[in-house]
């Protein structure tokens, strides 16, 4: 074990910035134990608005999302598959943003049938349908097409919804990687897009700084655990009140062993503080 306890094999940049073997069409990733369908009902959704630093509860999902709603966008997506319900669109996007992304995969799978898959940025109007995974039950589909949701979020530079950012960032990686093309680096896009919205900001952040630690001890990306695990002992009295720390303790959430050494250092920072100071 290295600094902070980290494993000597990560590096800076993590795992996920090799470029990896996507899954081919009609096969889905698996997300470990997101898809246990023992696991509790989705909590409160919220919105991460890293600019203002700030999150609010959202009930979106499945309903027109305005924040995905291009006044000239010429591609229609529907959250469930043709002729399953006569639901209106949830996003309504440019078609072309979709194919500069590189999400061809994406528009392979979902597109519909009887439109040309070729078809290039002058279509007048495009429809991707969406399903749910086959036998998914009610909340993994909810968990699907959040997923699908936070997906557009980062073609077009949104914010995100979930109910922790470490976990929902960890997802979005997955998404990128099946819905992109190969040899594409999702880890770095994603960062990219995480830096330009706010979400790498961490000074006085804890919800911020326990989710990218979150996110970087699973991507085993050394730079970023050490600068996320330094905000984080340096706010320690304020992680208990973070609804990931709270759920750590469930599979896919904060590593233990993250939050017992967090837990300890934040003990000796606070008996630092408080000790007189030695004689001679």
């Amino acid at each position: 074990m290295a600094q902070c306890g980290i494993p000597r094999s990560w590096s800076d940049g993590g795992r996920f910035h090799q470029t990896r073997q996507q899954p081919q069409i009609g096969q889905s990733i698996r997300f470990g134990s997101f898809n246990d369908r023992r696991r509790a009902k989705i909590p409160d959704l919220k919105r991460w608005d890293g600019a203002s630093r700030t999150s609010q509860l959202w009930d979106c999902l499945g309903k027109r999302d305005p924040e995905l709603w291009h006044r000239k966008g010429n591609c229609l997506i529907y959250l469930y598959g043709r002729g399953q319900s006569n639901r209106s669109p949830s996003f309504k996007v440019p078609f072309n943003t979709l194919l500069a992304t590189q999400c061809q995969p994406l528009i392979a799978r979902y597109i519909r049938r009887d439109i040309p898959e070729t078809l290039g940025t002058e279509a007048s109007q495009i429809e991707l349908y969406i399903p749910a995974p086959p036998a998914a039950t009610e909340e993994e589909a909810m968990r699907h097409y959040l997923d699908i949701r936070n997906f557009f979020a980062w073609v077009f530079r949104r914010s995100m919804v979930g109910d922790h950012l470490g976990a929902t960032l960890i997802r979005l990686l997955h998404t990128m990687t099946e819905l992109r093309c190969l040899g594409l680096n999702n880890a770095e896009d994603l960062l990219n897009y995480a830096d330009e919205e706010g979400y790498l900001e961490m000074c006085n952040q804890p919800a911020h700084a326990l989710g990218v630690l979150h996110f970087a001890e699973y991507c085993q990306d050394r730079r970023l655990y050490i600068e996320a695990f330094t905000h984080c002992t340096g706010m320690v009295d304020e992680l208990y009140i973070v609804p990931e720390y709270q759920a750590s303790d469930a599979p896919n959430h904060l590593d233990s062993f993250d939050r017992t050494l967090t837990n300890r250092l934040g003990h000796y920072f606070r008996y630092s503080k408080a000790a007189p100071p030695s004689k001679g």
